[in-house]
């Protein structure tokens, strides 16, 4: 069975009868096909829809490929190309065409002219056939504006026609409608039901339609519609035109009237024409008749004014929103028999709106009920808002569907009241100020204000935030540029202080030597020795200065350590105690390096000079003076007997130089074999208050 399938799926098709069942829902899509024939139908269309016979039968081709305007019924073509789904179709395929090849020009096939019986039976389909009947309704489609539908009345059966035109539905259906017509086209499926019919007529132009018999021109010499009072509603829809003479009751929607008929009736009829009669009055109205089961209703109707006496003015009955559409156990139910009477009611008006057809609309409210009132604009009055309590007197109507097959009971649409008078509308009391809707404003708008404020306040914090930022970058910029002038300027007033005095001592005692090369050797040596010991000591100036620089100990938080880390490099095997209890937040970092040059030297002198095992570093802070001293266990000196500069020696110099400059002074306790101390006092001018 598999093998037959996938042989039936790969066969190319070569007859039209066998591509006709090909293209019925239960066959498969995909295959070819290769067929000559004679066009019966020309394509009419931008898709190029047409119809093609040969021995076996006829079927409907898609897509004509090249240029479909040149091509004429009779022409003979050989079409190839496949089957396929129609896009959005489930289960719906065609034939659709990728080559024609023309072969030769033979007479247009004749259309037979058949019976609607035998049109819907489908056995004619894709058949070029012909159909008498009368025409009794043209529309253009409302989804697909390029077509026009036709309704023809064939004796108890009705048959759509489709037609893809731009011309003017109204000038085409004011010369065909009511006439016997003979229309030719081929028989074609429904592919969406719209139609809710299986078949209908594919045209190829107006001139497929062909009028036999016009109706007379004058519509209101039809018959009376009390005669279809008893007829089914399948005999209804086959009607011509009728004629209804009553009293207009109410207009709305810009094309509907509700009239009252000479015999107590009530009818919709749906005008043809823009303009509408007055509520009031005497009209005679022709129209085509259809039914909603509750009554005879007529369709692209036209009116005149009759030479009879208006009806009188129907009783105002009292009715509610909720009575009229609800039962006592508050269930849904409509209260049909109200239709067409004239009904008075209170409510809270809601919803207030315009409607359609320039139209004033709003929503009368009982309870939990509503009922919606459609007043015309002569009608219509500014006073109604929402909230406000209103009473209505109009005329009640409900919108049905009309009657279908394939419809049982026509359903209620919709249920409204028609004001076409301003007197209709009262307003009883005005609503309140200060509503609910106006409370949710105010209050949305103290939101919105406040979220306004907040995200303002947002951006301004933003704002001080990174200016703080770019500040404190900016000022610490500076500072950081301030400690480096100021490092430098210590550095360079360090290097003349000590280094350039000392060089310059060193030049002058060359200068010297130099002169005395001819003659004293004995000062000549003493000059060199003097450049000697002072170079030494212009080295181990700038070996401390190199080292300040590459220390952190003015970083420390206490002087003691930092006294601890200066000494570390220069102790070697000496016992160095240090005790000083000054904080170091209270001193000045020129302070602080002041005293760690003079500790140095003073240290450096106890080892190198004094040969001290032990040497005990203490400092103090009394008030505003710093005190402190270095003590060791040296061989001491005499203190007439400390080298000078002329010497070479420039520690003592120097310290005594720091000193003056801190506005403070230096005490030297010394004597030889008992050891020295030395003990500095510095000003507390070079101190920093907490």
């Amino acid at each position: 069975m598999c093998l037959v399938s996938l042989f039936l799926a790969a066969a190319t098709i070569n007859t039209a009868a066998e591509l006709a069942r090909a293209t019925e829902r239960y066959e498969p899509e995909g295959r070819a096909f290769d067929i000559v024939g004679r066009v019966t139908q020309a394509p009419y269309c931008h898709n190029g829809l047409f119809y093609l016979k040969d021995s076996s039968g006829s079927i409907e081709l898609h897509m004509f490929p090249g240029d479909w305007r040149a091509v004429r019924p009779g022409d003979v073509f050989r079409i190839k190309g496949r089957v396929r789904r129609l896009p959005r179709r489930i289960g719906i395929v065609h034939a659709d065409c990728e080559t024609a090849e023309f072969l030769r020009h033979e007479s247009p096939i004749e259309a037979p002219t058949v019976s609607a019986h035998d049109f819907l039976s489908g056995r004619l389909l894709f058949e070029h056939v012909s159909l008498d009947g009368v025409m009794s309704s043209v529309f253009r489609d409302e989804i697909d504006p390029n077509y026009i539908y036709f309704i023809m009345t064939c004796g108890d059966e009705r048959v759509f026609a489709v037609l893809v035109t731009d011309a003017d539905v109204n000038d085409v259906s004011s010369r065909l409608l009511g006439s016997d017509v003979h229309v030719t086209g081929c028989c074609s499926r429904d592919a969406d039901s719209r139609s809710h019919c299986d078949y209908f007529l594919s045209l190829n132009g107006l001139d497929c339609i062909e009028v036999r018999e016009r109706r007379s021109d004058d519509p209101f010499a039809a018959q009376d519609i009390s005669d279809t009072a008893a007829m089914t509603p399948q005999a209804v829809s086959t009607l011509g035109r009728r004629l209804a003479t009553g009293t207009v009751l109410a207009t709305w929607a810009g094309n509907k009237a509700l009239i009252r008929t000479a015999k107590n009736g009530i009818l919709t009829a749906t005008m043809a024409e823009n303009a509408l009669p007055a509520p009031g009055m005497a009209v005679e109205v022709s129209g085509y008749p259809e039914t909603d089961l509750y009554s005879i209703n007529l369709s692209r109707a036209v009116w005149r004014r009759s030479r009879t006496t208006p009806g009188p003015e129907p009783d105002v009955l009292p009715s509610s929103p909720s009575s009229l559409t609800s039962d006592n156990e508050g269930r849904s139910r409509i209260d049909a028999s109200m239709h067409g009477r004239r009904i008075s009611m209170t409510g809270v008006a809601k919803r207030v709106r315009r409607g359609r057809n320039d139209e004033f609309a709003f929503s009368i409210e009982d309870g939990n009920a509503s009922v919606d009132v459609i007043m015309s604009e002569s009608g219509a009055t500014a006073d109604i808002v929402d909230g406000c309590r209103v009473s209505v007197c109009g005329i009640c109507v409900m919108e049905k569907e009309p009657w279908r097959p394939n419809v049982i009971i026509p359903r209620i649409t919709d249920v409204f009241i028609v004001v076409n008078d301003r007197a209709g509308v009262r307003v009883v009391s005005r609503p309140a100020w200060w509503t609910p809707i106006r409370l949710l404003c105010v209050i949305v708008a103290l939101a919105a204000a406040l979220l306004a404020i907040f995200a303002w306040n947002m951006t301004l914090r933003t704002l001080v935030v990174r200016r703080s930022r770019q500040l404190f970058r900016a000022e610490l910029s500076k500072a950081d540029a301030q400690l480096r002038i100021d490092e430098r300027t210590r550095l360079a007033a360090e290097l003349h202080d000590s280094i350039a005095q000392t060089l310059s001592g060193v030049s002058l005692q060359i200068d010297a030597a130099e002169r005395l090369v001819d003659g004293d050797r004995e000062k000549l040596a003493r000059s060199l020795h003097l450049a000697s010991v002072a170079l030494k000591s212009c080295r181990a100036e700038l070996r401390d200065c190199l080292w300040d620089l590459r220390s952190c100990v003015l970083d420390e938080p206490d002087i003691g350590g930092a006294i601890r880390q200066t000494l570390a490099p220069i102790a070697g095997d000496a016992n160095v105690l240090v005790r000083f209890n000054v904080r170091r937040s209270l001193v000045s970092d020129n302070t602080v390096h002041a005293i760690m040059q003079i500790v140095r030297e003073l240290v450096s002198n106890s080892i190198r000079h004094g040969k001290a095992k032990t040497i005990r570093v203490a400092g103090v802070l009394e008030g505003r003076r710093i005190e402190f001293s270095v003590q060791d266990d040296g061989c001491g000196f005499r203190p007439g007997n400390v080298p000078s500069m002329r010497q070479g020696h420039f520690g003592l110099a120097g310290i005594r130089e720091r000193t003056r400059k801190l506005n403070g002074s230096i005490n030297i306790e010394t004597a030889p074999g008992r050891g020295t101390k030395a003990t500095v006092s510095l000003e507390g001018a070079n101190t920093e208050k907490p």
